[in-house]
C-alpha cells in the first residue's frame, strides 16, 4: 500500500477530517502504536479546528517555498516538513487503514498546498 502514497487519488482528496474520522485516526494510531513524534503531530493537530488547521498549514508552506522550490507533481515530498512526511510515511509503512491515511493527509492538508 505505501505504493499509493504518491498516487493522485492522496493529493486530490476532496473531504475534510471530520470529528469521528479524528477519532478514528487517534484511535487506530494507539491501537498499533506510533512514535512520540507522530502522536504528538497528530494529537495537537486534532485539537484545532479546520479553519486553524489550515491556516497553519499554509504558514507551514509557505515557510516551505522561502526555502526551496517544490516540484509541482512532489508535494508529499518537498511540500512537508520532515516531521509531517515521517509521520505519513510511519502510517504508511505500519500498515493504516487507508481511510485513517485519508485523514492524516486531510490534517495535514495536503490538497491545499499541491494548489499552491
Amino acid at each position: 500500500m505505501a505504493g499509493l502514497n504518491n498516487s493522485p487519488e492522496f493529493l486530490f482528496i476532496d473531504k475534510d477530517a471530520t470529528t469521528d474520522d479524528i477519532r478514528n485516526l487517534l484511535e487506530e494510531m494507539t491501537l498499533v502504536g506510533v512514535s512520540d513524534q507522530t502522536a504528538q503531530l497528530f494529537g495537537s493537530l486534532s485539537i484545532l479546528s479546520p479553519v486553524d488547521r489550515l491556516s497553519l498549514n499554509i504558514t507551514k508552506i509557505v515557510s516551505i517555498l522561502r526555502e526551496r522550490e517544490i516540484k509541482s507533481n512532489d508535494v508529499l515530498n518537498d511540500g512537508l516538513l520532515d516531521v509531517e512526511r515521517d509521520a505519513l510515511l510511519e502510517l504508511d509503512v505500519q500498515g493504516f487503514t487507508d481511510d485513517v491515511r485519508i485523514t492524516a493527509r486531510c490534517m495535514l492538508n495536503v490538497k491545499e498546498r499541491w494548489i499552491i
